[in-house]
């Protein structure tokens, strides 16, 4: 395995039996002395924990384990892609609450009945009645 220009060869040198990181969203996981190839912003920040990793100027196999085509990319990738969907699920529910908080009592009773089935009591006031259809969203997610 060798790395190209753009990345960085990395080096797990935890004690644990497997590492997944998580602390910046890659989804990357190592096994001792696993060696990766990661984009330079990713390894600046993997560097940064001696105790766990080690730049490595040339990426070699480890003799014990035969180390399969490095997906490091491929993940990267898949943790990209479950981040922007996250994001985006939070864009739509920040929406969702945008227009809620504009609507008035009789959009609010509307709402609730057509995506959430729930009949709304109109007597409350249209700040509590904005409440109860945010639980509902809150609850049962976006519509």
């Amino acid at each position: 395995m060798s790395q190209t220009q753009n990345t960085v060869g990395v080096r797990y040198t935890g004690k644990r039996d497997s590492f997944m990181e998580r602390a910046y969203k890659s989804g990357l996981s190592f096994i001792p002395g696993q060696v990766r190839c990661v984009p330079p912003d990713l390894a600046k920040k993997l560097l940064k924990h001696t105790d766990v990793f080690e730049r490595v100027l040339e990426a070699v196999p480890i003799e014990p384990i035969p180390e399969p085509t490095d997906d490091t990319a491929a993940l990267l990738d898949v943790a990209a892609q479950r981040e922007a969907e996250q994001q985006e699920a939070l864009s739509q529910l920040q929406d969702l609450r945008d227009q809620i908080s504009h609507m008035d009592k009789e959009a609010l009773a509307e709402f609730a009945k057509i995506h959430y089935r729930q009949d709304l009591n109109k007597r409350l006031s249209v700040e509590k009645l904005r409440d109860q259809v945010t639980g509902f969203v809150d609850q049962y997610g976006v519509p």
